[in-house]
C-alpha cells in the first residue's frame, strides 16, 4: 500500500544445502523489521507478500541491495 510508511529493513543470509547433489545455495533475505532493522533484526509481525529475485547473467547474488531494501521497506519479503 503506497500510503504505508516505510518499514525498517532486516537482512539475513541463509545457506541452503542440497546434500543429494552436493550443492550449497547462499540466500539473501530482506524483510520488514522491528526496531532499527539491520543484520538479523527481528522481523515485523506479518504476513507479508513474497517477492523472488533471481540474479542472472552478470548480476551477482546480492548485487542490488538498494533495490531489495527499497522493496522490503515497502512491506515485502524479498
Amino acid at each position: 500500500d503506497a500510503a504505508r510508511a516505510a518499514s525498517p529493513v532486516g537482512t539475513r543470509t541463509v545457506e541452503l544445502t542440497d546434500a543429494a547433489r552436493g550443492r550449497t545455495l547462499r540466500t539473501f533475505l530482506y524483510y520488514p523489521a522491528t526496531g532499527a532493522g539491520g543484520a538479523d533484526a527481528p522481523p515485523a509481525p506479518g504476513p507479508f507478500p513474497l517477492v523472488l529475485m533471481a540474479p542472472g547473467y552478470r548480476l551477482p547474488a546480492g548485487g542490488c541491495p538498494h533495490l531489495l531494501s527499497t522493496v522490503a521497506a515497502a512491506g515485502y519479503v524479498v
